[in-house]
């Protein structure tokens, strides 16, 4: 299996960390190669990965299926070299595409680039995608390609408030990267827009990329007693984060499949979120979270404090999300798709 280091901070690294942790792999000889790291060289790091493949490739034998997990733009050029060299070798491939923006990347592509791509797509044996959107895209293309819906997994069970934490009944949470297309910047100006109505809240920010962008926004704004912008967390850290906060926040332009959608719904906290990407197929405005308008802080900021005001309806959105993360979400169920994927692939 090839993806991003599993220490990563990132969504996909996040996916595969909760496979390993739930035992996907315990029934198989399991490699995995990280091809990229937040911590050391890229260029480096993908030349030693590169170089662990191929060694690997040589001592195997013809059963051999590689699983490679991909992005859009750079990502996916650098585990096209994966792929093609793993078909040079005879092994069967299963690519998982994880973004929703991967259908940006592949209408944007031209000439050279387009063919390449195309070439890459045809070579594999198999193509994973993330929900139904994303698939109807795949295969409009790749007619005749095999291709799975796999969603991204939370091990609910884990996720459960051992501690007896009690919510606060004022308190925001994000949890993600710090650039604009997660709407964080909507999210802070929604803020500002309640914190003028005289609504008294906290919203607590937790995550990278861009942190210092985002401290200097929030002070532009004058909100640094209302808006905490924090590093990463992860762990018993982010479950107690969940289970004391009040709703969680999401006002992404453009989403694949969140992983913290998934843990507020196996935290029961309520969800107020757009319906970017692949968050409309999780997502039911009244029914299991509050659905805002994309890139509109008025809009977010009257849900948020509608919301507030109406615990009957928090409680029946994240009662409503948790069932549904239990049927469709937890770790035994998408272990059994994932196991059915690969044997649809086993010689």
């Amino acid at each position: 299996m090839v993806g991003p280091e599993l220490a990563g901070k990132g969504g996909i690294s996040q996916v595969v960390k909760v496979w390993e942790d739930a035992s996907f792999f315990t029934d198989v000889n399991f490699m995995y190669i990280a091809s990229i790291s937040d911590r050391r060289n890229k260029i480096l790091t993908f030349l030693v990965a590169l170089a662990r493949f191929i060694g690997h490739l040589l001592t195997t034998g013809p059963g051999v299926i590689v699983y490679i997990h991909s992005a859009a733009y750079s990502s996916f050029y650098r585990k096209s070299l994966f792929i093609v060299t793993a078909k040079l070798f005879g092994k069967r491939v299963i690519l998982h595409i994880h973004p929703s923006c991967y259908i940006d990347f592949h209408r944007g592509l031209a000439g050279v680039r387009k063919k390449y791509t195309s070439g890459v797509l045809n070579m594999v044996d198999a193509i994973v995608v993330l929900n139904e959107g994303m698939y109807r895209f795949i295969t409009d293309l790749y007619p005749d390609k095999q291709i799975h819906v796999l969603p991204n997994a939370v091990n609910v069970a884990e996720m459960n408030n051992s501690w007896g934490i009690k919510r606060e009944s004022a308190r925001l949470l994000f949890l993600g990267w710090y650039i604009k297309e997660k709407g964080v910047y909507d999210l802070v100006d929604a803020v500002a827009l309640l914190r003028g109505r005289g609504v008294d809240l906290k919203l607590d920010f937790y995550g990278t990329k861009g942190i210092e962008k985002l401290r200097a926004y929030v002070e532009q704004k004058r909100l640094a007693t209302a808006v905490h912008v924090n590093g990463w967390i992860d762990g018993q850290e982010k479950i107690n984060a969940f289970y004391t906060s009040t709703m969680m926040v999401l006002p992404s332009h453009t989403e694949g499949m969140p992983n913290v959608i998934l843990e507020a719904m196996a935290t029961r906290t309520p969800i107020v979120a757009t319906a970017a990407g692949g968050l409309k197929e999780m997502l039911t405005d009244g029914e299991n979270a509050v659905i805002v308008a994309m890139n509109d802080p008025n809009d977010l900021a009257d849900k948020i404090e509608r919301l507030m005001t109406d615990a009957h309806q928090r409680d029946a959105i994240a009662e409503t999300a948790y069932r549904e993360v239990l049927q469709h979400y937890d770790v035994e169920v998408i272990r059994d798709q994932f196991w059915q994927l690969l044997m649809n692939l086993a010689p």
